[in-house]
């Protein structure tokens, strides 16, 4: 098991950016409400379950919201932003959070609203 990992000179970042890259976010198409959601979505899977974006398509001016199913130190997050690709960087930037995270690697907590 790997307590902590901790970066220098020899081990350059790119080992990891590698690491994430691994882990890149693949959404889906936008979808409509349905059965699953009541709102617009769009759906990515991941390692640590379904991450979903979740809109009021109908409304002129709408905020895109994700409640990520992971916690990090007891905390659910909540994302709130005002585009849909907005959205996805937030949701991308705490998942690789999470992940550094759990690696030991020492990590800014982002910015979420």
């Amino acid at each position: 098991m790997i307590d902590s990992i901790e970066l220098n000179e020899e081990q350059p970042l790119s080992v990891v950016q590698q690491l994430l890259a691994q882990h890149e976010l693949v959404w889906s198409e936008e979808r409509a409400p349905c059965e699953n959601c009541r709102y617009n979505h769009v759906v990515a899977e991941t390692v640590f379950g379904s991450l979903t974006i979740e809109w009021k398509g109908w409304k002129d001016y709408t905020s895109y919201d994700c409640d990520l199913p992971f916690p990090v130190n007891e905390e659910f997050p909540h994302i709130n932003a005002d585009s849909l690709d907005e959205a996805k960087a937030k949701v991308k930037a705490w998942y690789d959070y999470v992940i550094l995270a759990g690696l030991g690697l020492a990590a800014d907590k982002p910015e979420l609203n």
